[in-house]
């Protein structure tokens, strides 16, 4: 199941990164296509805690336990469009490799890996021309401050930006939680013995 919960993670990472962009568009259509990338992810995430962890027997980790992974997967969105679109891509590039690399022990499971498969697919089209759309600016000559040295720049700055991440580092604060979550439990435990103190309960 461990590539199950770091699939939750990515999933998360994505839906955040994509309403990052959604909040940064410089069109209308952007503003609708950074949605379509990111509706439904939080149903998928769902299924998967049902459907697969809770299906096979297993609990999901709490919220708090993935959301600490999905931080340091998300990447980082910066006022220059053309590498949030092209980090965009290369980050849904990623969940693509992701899925195709699960394999569901159920035909339910392998069901929901083709459905998060096939909308990865589809944000991946619609992706492509978003960064099509510079391409055809440069060729038609418009006057945009995007240029072909500039998308192949801001290529490599996302390929640079993803390679920093230590996927195997974010795969293991998601399973080796046992003592964060100790640590956890006790400063919990210490703020509301404070607190019964203060309210004398």
């Amino acid at each position: 199941m461990d590539k199950f919960h770091f699939l939750i993670v990515y999933l998360m990472a994505l839906q955040a990164f994509a309403k990052d962009f959604h909040y940064y568009c410089i069109s209308f259509g952007e503003h609708l296509f950074a949605d379509v990338v990111q509706d439904d992810l939080y149903d998928y995430i769902d299924q998967i805690k049902e459907n697969v962890l809770l299906g096979s027997g297993e609990l999901p980790y709490s919220s708090k336990r993935y959301l600490a992974s999905a931080a340091v997967l998300t990447p980082t969105i910066c006022e220059n469009h053309t590498l949030n679109i092209t980090l965009l891509q290369s980050f849904i590039g990623l969940g693509q490799e992701i899925v195709s690399a699960i394999e569901g022990t159920t035909r339910g499971q392998n069901a929901l890996l083709d459905e998060i498969a096939g909308h990865l697919d589809k944000a991946a089209g619609l992706t492509f021309l978003q960064c099509r759309k510079f391409e055809v600016e440069v060729q038609e000559g418009a006057q945009v401050e995007h240029c072909k040295a500039c998308i192949e720049k801001a290529v490599d700055r996302a390929k640079a930006t993803l390679a920093k991440i230590d996927y195997d580092k974010v795969a293991r604060t998601v399973l080796d939680y046992e003592a964060q979550n100790l640590m956890v439990a006790e400063e919990e435990e210490d703020t509301l013995d404070k607190l019964s103190k203060k309210l004398g309960v």
